[in-house]
C-alpha cells in the first residue's frame, strides 16, 4: 500500500510528493462523523494523520520530513537543495503579503505594497543571478542571467515546494482582493511559476 495522507496535508506536503513521483491519496474526513478505522488509526482525532503503510504520523513536523527521510534513492530522488541560499530565498515574502492582504488601513496600503514588491525583487535578483555551478572561474566574461529553470538548479527541490505554493497565493489572493499582480519587471519570478505549470502539464 503506498503512501497516503489524512485530511488537509499543507500544499507542501504534497508538492513534496508529487515532485517524488509517489502515488498517494488525499482523503477528507467528516470529523462530525467518525469511521471506525479513522479512531482506529487516530485515537485522539488528530487532523491531519500520514499514514504510510500501517505507520501512522500525526505531528505536523513529522509528516513534512517524513517524505525525505524515507522516500530515498534509488525509487525516489532527494529533493534537498546543494545552495544553502535556495533554502531562504523568497522566505519573507509571504509575511509581507500577509501584512499587505490583511491591511485594514488605506493609509498604509502604498508601503505595505512596496515592502512586498521589495521582497520579490530580492527573490527576482536570487533567481537570476547564476549559481556558483553556473559560473566559469575562468572566464572573464560576465556570466549575465542565470539560465537555470527553478531556485536551486533545473530540477524542483525542497525549496521550491516551500516557496512556489506561497507564490502562487500571492498572486491568486493579492489579484483577486486588491488587483496587484507580480509585475513582469520580475522576470526570474514570473519564469520560475510558468515553468512550473509547463512541467505539472507534462
Amino acid at each position: 500500500m503506498g503512501p497516503r495522507l489524512g485530511t488537509a496535508p499543507s500544499p507542501r506536503e504534497k508538492w513534496v510528493l508529487w515532485v517524488k513521483g509517489v502515488t498517494f491519496n488525499v482523503t477528507t474526513i467528516d470529523t462530525k462523523r467518525w469511521t471506525e478505522r479513522v479512531q482506529k488509526l487516530c485515537p485522539g482525532g488528530q487532523l491531519p494523520f500520514l499514514l504510510y503503510g500501517t505507520e501512522v504520523h500525526t505531528d505536523t513536523n513529522e509528516m513534512e520530513e517524513f517524505p525525505e527521510a524515507v522516500l530515498c534513492p534509488p525509487r525516489y530522488p532527494k529533493l534537498a537543495a546543494l545552495n544553502p541560499e535556495s533554502n531562504t530565498a523568497g522566505l519573507d515574502i509571504f509575511a509581507k503579503f500577509s501584512a499587505y492582504i490583511k491591511n485594514s488601513n488605506s493609509a498604509l496600503n502604498d508601503n505595505l505594497e512596496k515592502g512586498l514588491l521589495e521582497a520579490l525583487q530580492v527573490l527576482d535578483n536570487y533567481l537570476t543571478s547564476p549559481l556558483p555551478e553556473e559560473v566559469d572561474g575562468t572566464s572573464a566574461e560576465d556570466e549575465g542571467i542565470s539560465q537555470r529553470k527553478f531556485l536551486n538548479g533545473n530540477e524542483l527541490t525542497l525549496a521550491d515546494c516551500n516557496l512556489l505554493p506561497k507564490l502562487h497565493i500571492v498572486q491568486v489572493v493579492c489579484k483577486k482582493y486588491w488587483g496587484f499582480t507580480i509585475p513582469e519587471a520580475f522576470p526570474g519570478v514570473l519564469g520560475n511559476r510558468g515553468r512550473l505549470h509547463l512541467k505539472k502539464r507534462k
